[in-house]
């Protein structure tokens, strides 16, 4: 393209064509979703979608899912439930959230007497699971064995769907059922 100015002639390079991109949000959750459109050597456009497209506030994961549960609950709580509660609470603190926090685990729930936790890696999962077992084990081993607080911790690796803080999906179905074996 030219332009003539004066006495002398100009020329301006056109800027190549870049990608054309839209930009959408999500209307529950305002995450940003992008298209782009790409031109690959004169080949008609391709239309390219962000991966961390969120799907409507659900996006699908792989990470490890442990679930626990406390074995023997409601027999617990028919012999002290006062007592229980109390005891829930000192090993919650004690004994639960330290190796969690410290193997990068997050408690996404807590249902009465179980827990879900996500962990990026499986031997992480594991090694936390493991130091919460030894840990219950020496802190309950001087009491009777019928007032024992018991974890039984399952963990798989898996597919999940995060709603909001939330993690659905057979990932975690499957770390529940395995936490009762």
């Amino acid at each position: 393209m030219s332009r003539t100015v004066g006495d002398g002639v100009f020329w301006i390079r056109k800027p190549a064509k870049r990608p054309e991109e839209h930009i959408t949000k999500c209307n529950k959750c305002a995450t940003r979703r992008r298209k782009t459109q790409t031109s690959l050597a004169g080949a008609p456009f391709a239309t390219q979608t962000d991966v961390r497209e969120c799907g409507g506030c659900r996006i699908r994961r792989l990470t490890t899912i442990v679930a626990a549960d406390l074995a023997a609950y409601s027999r617990l709580m028919a012999l002290d439930e006062e007592g229980v509660i109390a005891r829930l609470s000192r090993i919650w603190s004690d004994v639960v959230e330290p190796p969690v926090k410290d193997a990068g685990g997050r408690i996404v729930k807590t249902m009465g007497d179980g827990l879900l936790v996500e962990f990026p890696s499986v031997v992480d999962a594991a090694n936390c699971a493991v130091a919460i077992q030894t840990a219950m084990s020496e802190r309950e081993g001087e009491i009777p064995e019928d007032a024992r607080i018991r974890y039984r911790i399952g963990i798989n690796l898996g597919d999940v769907i995060t709603d909001g803080d939330d993690i659905l999906g057979d990932g975690v179905n499957i770390a529940a059922r395995l936490e009762g074996l």
